[in-house]
């Protein structure tokens, strides 16, 4: 199985999502025990090559078969559903993985990120003070998402978000200071 993961990692990092995808299928209907780091694997794989549609079915494959995700599996629903553009899919997910307490300040940034860039700010908000409150420590990626997200009339909660960020010694991006 380990093999299996590395040769899928590879295929991924050569841009050959579709071959890990074979190579997962195959090892499927041979009647192999497919266990969740080579769903996870395969997800990535998927989902670094811009392949977010596949990455959400093994995903729900994976649930199908009883598999239980790890937090690597989940973050790569939650970056397959940023690069989809799917914010509310991506707040429901964060809620279920909340509740299974698999939830890290990757899962974090993809939420933050998918909110911000569909300028849903209050939401992002939320996702923000719902970090600080499970204590996951804010980064600079979840902060200048979270500044991002607040164009316009919102410019109180860019600045405290900036004030945060300076106290602890975090950048802001370029983004987040335009």
């Amino acid at each position: 199985a380990a093999a299996t993961q590395v040769q899928i990692r590879e295929l991924g990092l050569k841009g050959r999502w579709d071959e890990a995808l074979k190579l997962l299928n195959s090892l499927s209907s041979s009647g192999c025990m497919v266990e969740a780091v080579t769903y996870s694997a395969t997800m990535w794989t998927c989902v670094k090559n811009q392949q977010w549609q596949q990455a959400l079915k093994l995903f729900q494959e994976m649930r199908e078969h009883f598999l239980s995700p790890e937090t690597v599996s989940w973050n790569a629903a939650l970056c397959a559903y940023e690069q989809a553009g799917r914010w509310e899919d991506a707040l429901e997910l964060l809620r279920d993985m909340r509740k299974s307490e698999v939830v890290d300040v990757i899962s974090y940034t993809a939420v933050m990120n998918v909110c911000a860039d569909a300028g849903q700010c209050t939401q992002t908000l939320r996702v923000h003070r719902s970090m600080l409150q499970d204590g996951h420590p804010p980064t600079a990626d979840t902060c200048n998402a979270a500044i991002r997200s607040c164009d316009g009339p919102r410019w109180r909660e860019q600045l405290e978000l900036l004030q945060e960020m300076r106290r602890r010694g975090l950048q802001p991006n370029a983004p987040a200071l335009n």
